[in-house]
């Protein structure tokens, strides 16, 4: 079970399918299979942040019961990082709440944890650009507008680096996002051949909080 994880129009659905077309067992996330007005919206209470986080780790859930597939197209990792950042972006006490959360679920195997990470990494300035660019070109209606706050996206790029460092032998493979998807493919693939896990995974939640408050 591998995670692919970054920050908007990192390059993340053109790498999900090129391996889909060359044959890889894939899932896309859920903004790709379920309509906009079906999701839960943006917290503004934290009773509201309760409910979206409880609408995600259930759906979360029962996309990852299907053992078939090999490749997730974002992951339950995105919510502990964008708890992080919206926390900052809208001063709700929800960051830690919500980490323990999803934790408890990640401890009772309801959420089950990723064998690997692909990390699509990009700075924030070129995620705004090419979301701005789908949106003019009519390819997307866009996010909601913080997604392109530059200090929203910074906040998202740390924490999730202060979330892999808390991984206990869960690899990362980190790719540049201005590479071209064959040339993302091939370094994904020979990382695959060349990556071994060694010891039982695991999340340090505790440590992930720890990490990211310094911030």
């Amino acid at each position: 079970m591998i995670f692919i994880e970054g920050l908007p129009c990192a390059g993340k659905s053109l790498l999900i399918n090129a391996l889909a077309a060359q044959g890889e067992a894939v899932c896309f996330e859920l903004g790709k299979v379920l309509k906009r007005e079906d999701f839960p919206g943006n917290g503004r209470t934290l009773e509201e942040v309760e409910y979206i986080n409880n609408w995600f780790i259930e759906h979360e859930s029962q996309r990852m019961q299907d053992k078939a597939f090999r490749f997730f197209d974002r992951s339950y990792l995105t919510h502990l990082c964008y708890a992080w950042a919206y926390s900052r972006l809208t001063s709700l006490d929800m960051f830690e709440s919500t980490v323990r959360k999803y934790h408890k679920k990640i401890a009772d195997g309801s959420l089950p944890l990723p064998t690997r990470v692909i990390y699509v990494d990009i700075v924030s300035s070129e995620s705004i650009a090419r979301q701005n660019n789908k949106i003019v070109s009519g390819i997307s209606r866009g996010l909601p507008a913080f997604w392109r706050d530059t200090q929203f996206l910074d906040d998202t790029r740390y924490a999730y680096q202060q979330l892999f460092a808390s991984f206990t032998h869960i690899p990362v493979l980190s790719i540049t996002g201005q590479l071209t998807t064959d040339e993302k493919v091939k370094q994904v693939n020979h990382w695959l051949n060349d990556a071994t896990q060694q010891g039982s995974a695991g999340i340090d939640c505790d440590l992930y909080i720890k990490y990211a408050k310094k911030g």
